[in-house]
């Protein structure tokens, strides 16, 4: 899709980060999630975790730990998001993750995803950290391809991610960045 475009976050886009990323989750989550914890995910809750996390990151880089937080859009509407972070200073090897990349169904396979990835690539290449990692549902079939198509490699079974209160088992990709 070529009318995608990037930007920053700003403070008055977390409403719309919280929509964003429900909409997203209740699409994606819908048979890896019991439907009674994915009925607590709404653009309300999600709201409230991105304005926490939106504080934890701008923390992070007055310590010196810097991130990218961008939105794409397309058509004049917000279309998705993605959120990546030094896990340390980037002079201490420690590396990255890419926290979240969300993108509502209605734009899937209009290389919204594919805008984010690169934009969150390029500024990982600009911290000077060695790798980076995320974690995905076990069984997101749609997002495990996506990753390894863009260069992510599995390492294996990483835990546990609450959606709703329900833990659901996560895998670990990680990205070579030198």
């Amino acid at each position: 899709m070529s009318d995608v475009q990037l930007r920053e976050w700003q403070d008055d886009d977390l409403p719309t980060i919280g929509r964003l990323h429900a909409v997203s989750r209740q699409h994606a989550y819908a048979d890896l999630v019991d439907p009674v914890a994915l009925a607590r995910v709404s653009p309300a809750s999600q709201e409230t975790v991105w304005r926490a996390r939106w504080a934890e990151l701008r923390e992070g880089a007055a310590q010196g730990r810097p991130y990218v937080a961008l939105l794409a859009e397309a058509g004049g509407l917000s279309v998705g998001f993605a959120v990546a972070f030094a896990l340390g200073r980037p002079d201490d090897g420690s590396g990255a993750e890419l926290n979240a990349l969300h993108v509502l169904p209605s734009h899937h396979g209009a290389g919204v995803a594919q805008a984010l990835m690169s934009g969150v690539v390029a500024a990982l290449g600009t911290w000077d950290v060695p790798t980076a990692h995320l974690l995905v549902l076990e069984g997101n079939a749609r997002a495990a391809a996506f990753y390894r198509r863009t260069g992510w490699v599995l390492r294996g079974a990483a835990g546990t991610h609450d959606v709703g209160g329900a833990p659901v088992p996560v895998l670990r990709y990680e990205l070579g960045l030198r």
